[in-house]
């Protein structure tokens, strides 16, 4: 494993203590872009970035392993579900397939009892309305005319 100075040697040192590429670089008062260019030009110093990363997530794992032998559930939880999810997992993830609810297309009969029902809903509330006959001409217009 290579050894970096300067910059680059603070930065994984910011970055093993909060794996996230922007507040370690602002922790050494530079931008996250030049990382990302030390990143691409150095091979080696990518590699080391990524080994940080892992071992910040080791830590992390670790943490939350010391907080389910004392007793957290939700960790215990945590842990069972992503180390065992076949045993432990939501058993409800794809479970159930639901399709979407498509209403039935009406007949031109129910069609016009809909909108008779509709229109003396209308009626009853003071809305202007159309005569039924008028209303019976538009659905036999609308209905027998190809869309």
């Amino acid at each position: 494993m290579q050894h970096f100075r300067g910059k680059k040697a603070a930065f994984l040192k910011a970055f093993r203590q909060s794996p996230a590429i922007a507040p370690a670089a602002d922790k050494i008062g530079v931008n996250r872009c030049t990382i990302y260019r030390w990143m691409e030009a150095d091979h080696a110093f990518a590699e080391a970035v990524e080994d940080a990363r892992q071992a910040a997530i080791d830590d992390l794992e670790a943490i939350h392993f010391e907080k389910a032998r004392d007793r957290d559930t939700l960790a215990r939880i945590h842990i069972l579900r992503s180390r065992r999810g076949n045993i432990y997992g939501d058993r409800s993830k794809g479970a159930v397939e639901c399709q979407p609810w498509q209403p039935e297309p009406l007949s031109p009969e129910q069609m016009k009892n809909a909108l008779r029902v509709a229109m003396d809903s209308m009626r009853n509330c003071n809305l202007p309305a159309k005569s039924a006959q008028e209303a019976d001409a538009e659905i036999v217009t609308d209905t027998d005319t190809p869309r």
